[in-house]
């Protein structure tokens, strides 16, 4: 084994062996009386046939440092190769053998630095480089080759555009000037290892990156399709096959328009595709997407076109977010906006059917006969606990069942009527509405009223509403698992109570 120069550590210094598992020789390339042109031929076409579907990089590299010395001659190979994160490299010596012949090797961490090797040279200068004699060198001092007993020797560096993969040698212990025809068959070989290298290490970095996009893919919630230019299916993620209920087996090779879309939108999709092929790209739209079990889900599409170097159409990705909820969200706040409205409109139908004019402001339990009128003198409005009676237009008193009723699912304000007299705004609760009707209303109460009259404080404050309605039914049902009443009412008036700075006033 050569002996370690003085930057050498015990560390960094280990017994290395060529693999024996190389399944080719110079010899299996070469024929009798071979010319030594012939000899470079056939180990350009070994190390050719090796590196098509090469094993680990650095096996590849040692099987081609080998193949060169064998057949240059010579008595040591070299390889050098960068270290991981760091600006150094490696350096291992074989002595000669034919590619497969296990040897021992000197290993070598080396400085970048181009004076202190000859490796570290070659790469600075990015070329082969030779020395006929190394103890006259001057361009760098390389310890471990002087050391090993080298005096002559190739280096060749590995490199492809401002990448380095390392450098290849080949070195003899005699001193020796190697020919034109020698330098130019190194530097063959050198790259031809370069270019394996860097396919591999872009092979690589490809399955990295696809493996991290499939990664991505299957974890994120949106539909990712994968179609060729003509809309068919040639790959999508896990989220979609969740949502359509196919694997990919089932639709692979189909288009898009075909496995999941409904008739209707099929014209819109196609659309979509030749704005795609003349040049416009994302393309976005909303389609219904139609599932295994005929479900449909609301889904806006964003279509994506990738290109190959020449601008033609490689694939369309197309990512879809499943909005039926939000959608159905809408729809369910329009309605709701419409029942509202009409609810308003209602109520406003209600107020301008009792009017003052017509109904006499006070009391509530003895309807249908006179009553007197307790008032405040100041403000002639109508006082809590005042006791009158209230005469109603006979079309109000009429069954009101035949009026439309809308839904009026709104939390209000009830208080019942308790010896004719008219409830203090304390005594108000709020009870869930269900409808309400130009004559009356309904709404649910875990309780059974025990009254036959009650006032309701419809609206908002400032703009509430005090009603005076008659309790006429009130039977069992059930919400959300729970027994309840549904109380329905008939209006018999409307009730005024003092203002305090615009507001009701509070019954002390």
């Amino acid at each position: 084994m050569p002996p370690l120069d003085d930057n050498t550590s015990a560390e960094s210094s280990t017994l290395a062996e060529l693999p024996a598992d190389v399944e080719f020789t110079l010899s299996d390339f070469t024929f009798d009386g071979s010319t030594p042109t012939d000899r470079r031929q056939a180990a350009v076409v070994a190390l050719g046939r090796r590196a098509i579907a090469p094993p680990d990089i650095s096996l590849l590299m040692q099987d081609g440092a080998a193949l060169l010395a064998e057949t240059l001659d010579a008595k040591f190979s070299g390889v050098a190769q960068p270290i991981q994160d760091s600006e150094s490299l490696m350096m291992q010596l074989f002595a000669a053998g034919r590619p497969g012949e296990s040897k021992e090797a000197a290993t070598q961490k080396l400085s970048p630095e181009k004076h202190l090797s000859m490796v570290g040279y070659a790469l600075s200068v990015a070329h082969p480089i030779t020395v006929s004699d190394l103890k006259t060198e001057r361009r760098f001092n390389d310890a471990l080759l002087k050391r090993s007993g080298v005096r002559s020797g190739i280096v060749c560096p590995l490199v492809l555009s401002d990448q380095s993969f390392g450098a290849l040698g080949v070195f003899s212990t005699q001193q020796r000037s190697f020919t034109r025809e020698d330098v130019q068959f190194a530097e063959t070989i050198a790259h031809l290892l370069t270019t394996a290298a860097a396919r591999q290490q872009a092979e690589q970095r490809l399955e990295e990156r696809n493996s991290f996009t499939d990664a991505v893919l299957e974890t994120v919630d949106a539909l990712v399709l994968v179609l060729d230019k003509d809309g068919r299916i040639k790959h999508f993620n896990q989220a979609c096959q969740n949502v359509t209920g196919f694997s990919l087996a089932e639709v692979r090779d189909r288009a898009i328009w075909s496995a999941f879309l409904v008739p209707e939108e099929v014209a819109l999709v196609r659309g979509g595709f030749e704005q795609l092929r003349s040049g416009k790209s994302p393309v976005e739209y909303e389609t219904f997407l139609l599932t295994k079990h005929g479900v449909r889900r609301r889904v806006a599409w964003t279509y994506s076109v990738q290109n190959n170097p020449d601008g033609s159409i490689r694939s369309i990705i197309a990512t879809g977010v499943d909005i039926t909820v939000q959608r159905q969200v809408e729809q369910q706040l329009e309605e709701t906006q419409q029942q509202a409205a009409e609810a308003r409109q209602t109520l406003e139908e209600v107020i301008e059917r009792i009017d003052a004019k017509d109904l006499a402001l006070a009391g509530i339990s003895n309807l249908g006969s006179a009553g007197g009128r307790d008032t405040d003198t100041n403000t002639g409005d109508l006082q809590p606990g005042s006791v009158v009676g209230t005469q109603l237009p006979d079309d109000l008193l009429a069954d009101r069942r035949d009026r439309s009723r809308r839904a009026y699912p709104y939390q209000q304000r009830v208080a019942p009527v308790i010896g004719g007299k008219l409830p203090a705004l304390e005594l108000f609760e709020e009870v869930c509405c269900r409808d309400i009707s130009a004559g009356g209303f309904s709404y649910l109460t875990p309780v059974k009223p025990d009254c036959k009259a009650i006032v309701v404080a419809l609206g908002v404050p400032p703009s509430t509403t005090y009603l005076a309605a008659n309790v006429l039914h009130s039977r069992p049902t059930e919400r959300n698992g729970q027994p309840m009443f549904v109380v329905g009412c008939r209006y018999t008036g409307r009730v005024s109570y003092p203002l305090h700075n615009g507001q009701p006033a509070r019954v002390q």
